[in-house]
């Protein structure tokens, strides 16, 4: 087995943090065995969890500006476009949580714009969000009237309150010691407590099809990429039962056919698809002539834009109601969608 340090990356980018140990199980034993994003790979030589080389520092990336999409870090989740997808998608993570744990009290880690928190209030919770970036703290506030605090996990881990389901929705892959975050919430769960994790799924199909392209990887802030063998087992090392676990791709019929298709890993292959569409009107406006259909391919072919495709409802309906539907049925029933989903409880 090959020890490998994250000097490589150090160097490259000055001020990154190498991540020398598994966060799984403290192992210094690992193989390089692949790259993503100019970074490469490790695989645990113990529990096999995968994790990048180094990291950005924290306070590079979780500054304001980071939900908003201002930096290099983070992601645009206070367009106001895209606030019925995050609240549809917050629904539906919410239905399945329902399945297995009574509603009450909760606290949603890291949530950002609170789109979780408003969900769940709108379900009947008593919901709290806890989110480090303060300008983000002051959007969730104000667009949906939900209980904030700026802090933390730290915020919660500390406390005296205790909660009927602690949420952490793609926050674990973050952390480069989740057991120890892990285990440090579990006396903040109630009698009949739940803890529910998502993280990007390392098994979807999304991943292997897309490559470099997956929105999964996000390097500098992603420090591991679980699997549900290695998410169950590292929750078990932190002293859970997993309740139950699946995968989800988070598309939306609203959403249209360009953001759906990268969430199920087909991006390219519609893209090609649209990009005939594209040349055909082209075509047949003329060699130098953009025609008023050929310019609203133009405008509306943004990958992962929330918005629909304007030039062809027909198009967009079949693509949608058809295979992509289809798709993602299949992806689920397979354990290939997109974001992996856990329900653990404290062992007894």
């Amino acid at each position: 087995m090959e020890t490998v340090g994250a000097i490589g990356a150090v160097e490259r980018r000055p001020g990154w943090i190498p991540l020398d140990r598994c966060g799984g199980c403290g192992s210094d034993r690992a193989k390089t065995f692949g790259r993503a994003q100019d970074l490469a790979l490790l695989r645990c030589g113990a529990c096999r969890l995968v994790r990048f080389e180094a990291i950005a520092p924290p306070d590079v990336v979780y500054q304001p500006g980071y939900h908003d999409g201002d930096n290099e870090y983070g992601w645009r989740y206070t367009e106001q476009s895209r606030q019925e997808y995050e609240l549809a998608v917050a629904h539906r993570r919410l239905e399945w949580v329902e399945t297995h744990q009574r509603r009450g009290s909760m606290v949603d880690i890291g949530g950002g714009a609170g789109h979780v928190v408003a969900a769940a209030s709108e379900r009947g919770w008593t919901a709290t969000l806890v989110e480090p970036v303060s300008s983000t703290v002051a959007f969730a506030t104000r667009e949906f009237g939900i209980h904030a605090v700026c802090g933390g996990i730290e915020h919660v881990e500390t406390g005296a309150d205790q909660y009927d389901l602690i949420s952490l929705v793609h926050v674990l892959e973050h952390f480069p010691e989740p057991v120890e975050r892990l285990s440090n919430l579990r006396p903040r769960l109630a009698e009949g407590g739940a803890l529910f994790v998502e993280v990007p799924n390392y098994r979807s199909m999304a991943r292997r099809w897309l490559g470099d392209g997956w929105m999964g990887w996000r390097s500098g802030e992603h420090v591991h990429q679980f699997t549900r063998r290695t998410l169950t087992a590292t929750l078990e090392r932190a002293g859970y039962d997993v309740v139950a676990t699946r995968t989800m791709v988070p598309a939306w019929d609203g959403l249209g056919p360009a953001a759906n298709a990268h969430f199920l890993g087909v991006e390219r292959i519609l893209n090609r698809v649209v990009t005939r569409r594209h040349d055909r009107l082209r075509k047949h406006a003329g060699a130098h002539d953009a025609s008023p259909a050929a310019e609203a391919v133009d405008d509306a072919w943004q990958p992962a834009a929330p918005r629909p495709v304007r030039e062809s409802r027909g198009l967009r309906r079949v693509v949608y109601a058809g295979g992509f539907s289809a798709l993602r049925a299949l992806e689920e029933a397979t354990g290939t969608g997109t974001n992996l989903l856990a329900l653990a409880r404290p062992k007894s």
